[in-house]
This record gives C-alpha cells, sequence and structure tokens, in this order.
C-alpha cells in the first residue's frame, strides 16, 4: 500500500469515528462508498476468499470522472488487514447507524416503559 493510500485510511477511520463522514452502500452488500461534493470517490469492499484466503479487502479510488486511479486488494496475510479491516467495519457501522441502534436498544431496555409492539403471525424479516 503506498503511503498516500494508508494515509487516506487512516484519516477517514479518524473522520468516520468523529461521524464526519457519510458512508453509502455500494454495489454489493458488504461495500461501502464515499463521494466528495467534487465527485471524487472511495470504496472499500469487504469479500471471503476461499478456505486459504479468508476475509479479503478491496479499496477502489476514483477521479471526479468517474475513472479507476487506484485500487489496492488486501488478503489476510498483508500487513495492512487490520487497517482495512478497521477501515471497513467503521464505514459499515456508521452506514447501519450500529451505534445508535445500540443506544436506543439499551435505552428501552432499562426503561421502565413496557416495550415491543405485536406484529403480525408469520411476518419474516426484514419488517
Amino acid at each position: 500500500m503506498n503511503e498516500k493510500l494508508k494515509q487516506l485510511v487512516a484519516l477517514l477511520i479518524i473522520k468516520t469515528e468523529n461521524k464526519q463522514v457519510i458512508w453509502n452502500k455500494a454495489s454489493g452488500d458488504y461495500q461501502f462508498k464515499l463521494i466528495l461534493d467534487s465527485g471524487i470517490a472511495v470504496t472499500i469492499s469487504y469479500y471471503e476468499g476461499d478456505i486459504n484466503d479468508g476475509e479479503n479487502y478491496h479499496i477502489a479510488v476514483f477521479n471526479s470522472k468517474g475513472d479507476v486511479v487506484h485500487r489496492y486488494y488486501c488478503y489476510v496475510n498483508d500487513e495492512h488487514w487490520s487497517l482495512l479491516s478497521k477501515f471497513h467495519r467503521v464505514a459499515s457501522d456508521t452506514y447501519y447507524n450500529v451505534d445508535e441502534t445500540f443506544e436506543e436498544l439499551l435505552n428501552s431496555v432499562n426503561s421502565e416503559d413496557v416495550i415491543g409492539t405485536v406484529s403480525e403471525e408469520g411476518d419474516d424479516l426484514p419488517f
């Protein structure tokens, strides 16, 4: 991984943890994208390889015309695997509002109120 990409990932992790990044879902279930006003974009993707590969990550950087200007594939034994694993996790958690969901659940469960609603029999998730 080149130094500029490593610096970009580290800064995006910090900015995401500080709730200063708006992540969107990209084409796959485990792919998230950040699009700047200029049209420049970054995607972080997670995918499972075969039994020997384990968890893998892919970053792509796009210029304002939508062209990929840099790609980086990270496999489980790569020295940057933990950095990209964390990057994907914070992007995913932010997109899915994980912290806010747990806070609301904890607040509801800790209240004195009766919680929950009756659903139709046979309802399947998602709602």
